[in-house]
């Protein structure tokens, strides 16, 4: 099953064009960089160092830095945003079952 499945597939088509319209198909460290918010380089570098960026990077022979396509950063966003989506969701029906006094009671 793919892992995207339950994400907002126009979302993630609309981040993708974003990115394409402003860096290209291939972002570079710098482009990741500013689309992640690091304030950094230095933090840019620690996260992809150790793998936190939960986007597959790669390297191009000759060039300095690492790259990812612009699709994958768009799917982790879209990812991202359907899990909080649901967390808030889950938090709600949680909240609304204490209000009714539905929740577990000691």
């Amino acid at each position: 099953m793919n892992k995207y499945k339950k994400v907002n597939v126009s979302i993630a088509h609309e981040l993708e064009s974003q990115l394409v319209r402003q860096f290209g198909v291939v972002l570079d460290g710098e482009a990741l960089r500013r689309v992640f918010v690091f304030r950094t380089a230095e933090a840019f570098a620690r996260a992809e160092r150790n793998g936190m960026l939960g986007v597959p990077v790669f390297r191009i022979p000759h060039r300095t830095g690492c790259f990812a396509l612009a699709r994958d950063v768009a799917l982790r966003f879209a990812t991202l945003r359907e899990s909080q989506r649901l967390r808030n969701g889950l938090k709600e029906m949680a909240a609304s079952d204490d209000l009714l006094g539905n929740g577990k009671t000691n």
